[in-house]
Protein backbone atom coordinates (compact mmCIF):
# COMPACT_ATOMS: atom_id res chain seq x y z
CA UNK A 1 0.00 0.00 0.00
CA UNK A 2 1.32 3.37 -1.17
CA UNK A 3 1.05 6.59 1.33
CA UNK A 4 0.74 10.14 -0.44
CA UNK A 5 1.56 13.05 1.83
CA UNK A 6 -1.66 15.73 1.08
CA UNK A 7 -1.81 19.49 1.58
CA UNK A 8 -4.88 21.44 2.00
CA UNK A 9 -5.19 23.45 -1.52
CA UNK A 10 -4.83 26.81 0.99
CA UNK A 11 -1.84 26.67 1.25
CA UNK A 12 -1.01 26.49 -2.57
CA UNK A 13 0.67 29.69 -4.25
CA UNK A 14 1.93 30.65 -7.70
CA UNK A 15 4.89 29.50 -8.54
CA UNK A 16 6.22 32.44 -10.21
CA UNK A 17 9.95 31.22 -11.15
CA UNK A 18 8.71 29.25 -14.10
CA UNK A 19 6.36 31.08 -16.02
CA UNK A 20 3.56 28.93 -17.47
CA UNK A 21 2.06 31.74 -19.26
CA UNK A 22 5.57 32.27 -21.02
CA UNK A 23 4.89 30.18 -24.92
CA UNK A 24 7.99 29.72 -26.84
CA UNK A 25 6.52 30.22 -30.35
CA UNK A 26 7.19 33.74 -32.44
CA UNK A 27 6.68 36.68 -31.99
CA UNK A 28 2.82 38.02 -33.61
CA UNK A 29 3.94 39.76 -36.94
CA UNK A 30 5.41 43.23 -37.09
CA UNK A 31 2.85 45.80 -38.26
CA UNK A 32 4.50 49.16 -38.04
CA UNK A 33 7.06 50.88 -37.03
CA UNK A 34 8.12 53.80 -34.78
CA UNK A 35 10.60 55.76 -33.53
CA UNK A 36 10.16 54.22 -29.64
CA UNK A 37 10.38 50.70 -31.92
CA UNK A 38 8.12 48.30 -33.32
CA UNK A 39 4.04 47.59 -32.44
CA UNK A 40 2.01 44.55 -33.33
CA UNK A 41 -2.35 45.12 -33.83
CA UNK A 42 -4.42 43.77 -30.63
CA UNK A 43 -7.44 42.34 -32.10
CA UNK A 44 -8.64 42.03 -28.53
CA UNK A 45 -8.29 41.04 -24.80
CA UNK A 46 -9.49 37.65 -24.05
CA UNK A 47 -9.02 37.84 -20.21
CA UNK A 48 -7.36 39.51 -17.02
CA UNK A 49 -5.35 37.93 -14.10
CA UNK A 50 -3.79 39.29 -11.14
CA UNK A 51 0.12 39.69 -11.47
CA UNK A 52 2.58 37.53 -9.79
CA UNK A 53 4.50 40.51 -7.63
CA UNK A 54 0.23 41.14 -6.80
CA UNK A 55 1.42 45.30 -8.09
CA UNK A 56 -1.28 44.98 -11.48
CA UNK A 57 -2.91 43.00 -14.17
CA UNK A 58 -1.89 40.75 -16.56
CA UNK A 59 -3.89 40.59 -20.16
CA UNK A 60 -4.59 37.73 -22.58
CA UNK A 61 -3.85 39.43 -26.08
CA UNK A 62 -5.68 37.74 -29.82
CA UNK A 63 -3.05 39.03 -32.13
CA UNK A 64 -4.74 40.22 -35.32
CA UNK A 65 -4.01 37.64 -38.03
CA UNK A 66 -3.13 35.15 -35.38
CA UNK A 67 -4.96 31.61 -34.34
CA UNK A 68 -6.36 31.76 -30.63
CA UNK A 69 -3.51 29.36 -30.09
CA UNK A 70 -1.05 32.15 -30.10
CA UNK A 71 -2.47 34.57 -27.59
CA UNK A 72 -0.07 35.96 -25.04
CA UNK A 73 -0.01 36.83 -21.41
CA UNK A 74 1.52 40.90 -21.39
CA UNK A 75 1.86 42.36 -18.42
CA UNK A 76 0.13 46.14 -17.72
CA UNK A 77 3.04 48.26 -18.96
CA UNK A 78 3.41 46.45 -22.15
CA UNK A 79 -0.65 47.71 -22.77
CA UNK A 80 0.75 51.57 -22.66
CA UNK A 81 -0.28 51.95 -26.38
CA UNK A 82 -3.65 50.16 -25.98
CA UNK A 83 -4.53 51.92 -22.94
CA UNK A 84 -8.58 52.85 -24.65
CA UNK A 85 -8.88 49.23 -25.41
CA UNK A 86 -7.68 48.01 -21.84
CA UNK A 87 -10.22 50.72 -20.52
CA UNK A 88 -12.87 49.37 -22.74
CA UNK A 89 -12.39 45.86 -21.65
CA UNK A 90 -13.01 46.58 -17.83
CA UNK A 91 -16.56 48.46 -18.79
CA UNK A 92 -17.39 45.63 -20.83
CA UNK A 93 -16.69 42.96 -17.63
CA UNK A 94 -18.04 45.21 -14.79
CA UNK A 95 -15.10 47.55 -13.95
CA UNK A 96 -12.07 47.14 -12.27
CA UNK A 97 -12.24 45.45 -9.31
CA UNK A 98 -11.28 47.57 -6.39
CA UNK A 99 -7.57 46.77 -4.77
CA UNK A 100 -7.53 44.86 -1.25
CA UNK A 101 -6.47 46.98 2.19
CA UNK A 102 -5.19 44.69 4.42
CA UNK A 103 -6.74 44.57 7.64
CA UNK A 104 -4.83 45.48 10.62
CA UNK A 105 -5.36 44.57 14.33
CA UNK A 106 -5.40 47.78 16.82
CA UNK A 107 -4.25 47.05 20.42
CA UNK A 108 -7.19 47.82 22.75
Amino acid sequence: MTTYQTVHISRLKVDCTDDFRVAWRPQPPTVWTSRAGTSSVIERIEKQMPSCDGTGWEYEVKWEGWDEKDNTWEPEKNMVKAKEMVKQYWKEIGGRPKAKRKVTQKNV
